[in-house]
């Protein structure tokens, strides 16, 4: 089964937050590959830094 994709807007803290319990989530329920989980968790890493 695969993972809806929804575009986000991670302009936030909070959105960056939310955005990676989703991915958390679609990733316990195996919608998506560690892998692509990994690097969207890095980018999300990323883009809080630049934020703050």
């Amino acid at each position: 089964m695969k993972a809806k994709i929804r575009k986000s807007r991670l302009k936030t803290l909070s959105d960056v937050r939310r955005f990676l319990a989703r991915v958390l989530n679609d990733f316990d329920n195996d919608l998506i590959e560690e892998g692509k989980a990994r690097g969207i968790a890095y980018m999300c890493s990323i883009l809080k830094d630049l934020i703050i």
